[in-house]
């Protein structure tokens, strides 16, 4: 949570220093929701660590232990991202796309990622589009209504897509969604 709030309020050193503390606290673990919650933390803003490659390693690890995991998929998808591996984030991203939607992980955050892809390979159009679906699906799940669930507000999905659909404007270009 420390690193979403770091993010989100632009503390950019504050996010370096939690995820670096992270990266090295977590980088052995075999526990799938520990390597998930280090790798999905260090792609929530850019420039999270100097070495990226622990982040690499632990998104890889989730995928070996589940290939077809939607959350491990959205999560190497991410981790490609920022290192630079555009061709290599689009094939996982958009094989999440199309892949069935669950609980573990948020089509519209698949979206925002897909269209920053595609802006970073010069797919200006696919982005442009890309990003257009990604707002659309944002209005109807970022609603007060849609992040509760028995009485409770979940409002880290809400902070995640904000921070996303930020960025996303920003590098393509567009409305932000308030």
């Amino acid at each position: 949570v420390a690193a979403l709030l770091a993010a989100r309020y632009g503390q950019q050193n504050d996010y370096r220093l939690i995820c670096g503390n992270m990266v090295k606290r977590f980088r052995d673990s075999q526990d799938p929701n520990e390597l998930h919650l280090v790798a999905w933390n260090c792609v929530l803003a850019p420039s999270a660590v100097d070495d990226m490659q622990p982040v690499i390693d632990m998104a890889e690890q989730l995928i070996t232990q589940a290939p077809n995991e939607r959350r491990g998929l959205q999560t190497k998808g991410a981790v490609l991202y920022r290192v630079g591996q555009y061709e290599r984030a689009l094939e996982t991203l958009q094989r999440l796309d199309a892949a069935d939607e669950n609980a573990d992980t948020s089509s519209v955050c698949t979206k925002y990622l897909l269209a920053m892809t595609h802006q970073q390979l010069q797919h200006t159009v696919e982005a442009k589009q890309t990003l257009a679906e990604a707002v659309a699906r944002h209005e109807k799940v970022g609603t007060y209504e849609q992040l509760t669930q028995g009485g409770r507000v979940y409002w880290h999905p809400k902070l995640t897509l904000d921070l996303y659909q930020k960025e996303a404007q920003s590098l393509i270009g567009g409305e932000r969604n308030e």
